[in-house]
């Protein structure tokens, strides 16, 4: 779907052109297939440091693919799709523009049993501490979920 898109064009507008500070983004599935999306932004008040700080998402779907959605600033594309290439063996994908602004797909999302049990967590850490450590980054907000019957989906 396109709520990633959509969420970092708010983000930006939000941030960038009206000066408000980026607070919690949080979104969910519902349905017994998981085929309703809802997502749910926070803004504080304005600063002025908020007119100039970039934003991006990165979305790791458990299918196989990551999905990022904001600006190019100052190379992080490149600095991304090269950790990811080297660290979980990515390739590159062609992105559709009104889904995502680039995406890649993988085999590093692994899962077993019938709980949801996964390793998500584990890579979400990885790449937090990639763009934290070495792109000097700031991780805001950070969410997570699972639906379907089980929660296995």
């Amino acid at each position: 779907n396109n709520m990633g898109k959509l969420t970092m064009q708010l983000v930006n507008f939000m941030t960038n052109s009206c000066g408000w500070g980026l607070k919690l983004v949080n979104g969910t599935n519902l349905g017994f297939y998981g085929q309703i999306r809802e997502q749910q932004v926070k803004f504080t008040a304005p600063h002025p440091l908020n007119l100039i700080a970039p934003h991006i998402m990165i979305e790791l779907r458990q299918a196989g693919y990551i999905e990022v959605n904001g600006p190019d600033t100052n190379g992080i594309y490149g600095k991304l799709e090269e950790w990811l290439k080297q660290t979980w063996k990515t390739k590159k994908v062609k992105a559709d523009p009104n889904y995502c602004d680039l995406k890649f797909s993988c085999k590093a999302f692994k899962k077993r049993g019938y709980e949801g049990e996964n390793n998500m967590g584990m890579r979400t850490m990885e790449i937090v501490d990639f763009m934290v450590q070495k792109c000097a980054w700031t991780m805001i907000t950070c969410n997570g979920g699972n639906y379907g019957r089980y929660g296995d989906v």
